[in-house]
């Protein structure tokens, strides 16, 4: 593990995730060479990947009846996907106030972590919408979509264990290192889900790529597609692209995605998604998806996170 992760453990802020800029849209995917998106001999991976102590990421839980990951951002306040609290066939919230949420940093040890009560859910406006129109119960749906997959949960007690990370509103570039991590499955997202006590939180170093890269043979996504997808997401590669890259599993959704700035990790976007190969049985994502959280994304979701107090 680098120095710069065994840092982490002392310090009070984290992030999570990746964001695309405008520009890259304008690319074609034969001006972005693999060797320029990715590096090969980076082995960490969320799919069979590198696991680390919950220690070092503080601001990092598992919401166990969500079966998702998120972060805490403001006091009480907790930074995830949509679509972990959205309930796709019935559309409609999936928690709702006064239901109890129970928190956890190590579901492998501590399995019950600390059970609050839900006192408000915001999901993005666009999303709901998008989702009520349709039913979003598939990733050849969401990855789609022309809305953020965020979703902000405040609860009525603060876990003062839990560190409160920082949303950096600045938006990445294609090539910007980014920490991906989650309490997701390992073994592919058709291989089954882990028991709660066997979740354990991973992470891999990556990069930004190309949004062109999610126009693979298989994927819905189109090149026509692309500057939707650029608006609201940041894409990183995943094992299905270059094998030894992470991939988000069920269970990363909502799991932050940090970058470093100065000597303090910073939240830049929220797993979503992912593309796949139409040939592949186990589910390696070729592409994954990150939601935007900076001010140049169409939805303007950091103005949107600022009015919701998860951004101060």
């Amino acid at each position: 593990m680098s120095s710069r992760l065994l840092l982490v453990a002392s310090l009070a802020l984290l992030a999570a995730s990746a964001v695309g800029c405008a520009g890259d849209a304008e690319r074609t995917e034969d001006e972005a060479p693999v060797d320029d998106d990715v590096r090969a001999d980076e082995a960490a991976a969320l799919i069979n990947g590198e696991v680390v102590s919950a220690a070092q990421f503080p601001a990092t839980v598992f919401l166990v009846q969500r079966k998702c990951t998120a972060a805490k951002v403001a006091p009480a306040t907790f930074l995830t996907a949509a679509h972990c609290v959205f309930d796709a066939l019935m559309k409609s919230p999936s928690i709702m106030k006064g239901d109890p949420l129970t928190i956890t940093r190590d579901p492998s040890k501590d399995p019950t972590g600390t059970t609050v009560n839900v006192t408000d859910v915001i999901m993005s406006p666009e999303w709901q919408a998008a989702c009520t129109a349709q039913a979003c119960v598939s990733s050849d749906i969401t990855a789609k979509l022309d809305a953020p997959d965020v979703a902000i949960i405040k609860v009525d007690k603060d876990l003062e264990d839990v560190r409160t990370a920082v949303v950096d509103e600045k938006p990445l570039a294609r090539g910007d290192r980014v920490i991906v991590l989650g309490y997701g499955c390992e073994a592919g997202v058709q291989a089954g889900r882990p028991k709660l006590d066997e979740r354990r939180l991973k992470f891999s170093e990556t990069a930004v790529i190309s949004p062109f890269r999610a126009a693979h043979a298989g994927s819905p996504i189109t090149r026509d597609d692309v500057p939707t997808v650029a608006s609201s997401y940041a894409l990183t590669a995943g094992p299905g692209f270059v094998k030894a890259r992470a991939g988000l599993c069920p269970g990363d959704s909502g799991g932050p995605v940090y970058r470093w700035r100065g000597s303090a990790l910073v939240v830049v976007g929220v797993n979503s998604t992912y593309t796949f190969r139409t040939d592949d049985l186990v589910g390696m994502p070729v592409t994954n998806f990150h939601t935007r959280l900076d001010n140049q994304s169409k939805h303007f979701v950091a103005r949107w996170l600022r009015d919701q107090g998860a951004i101060r």
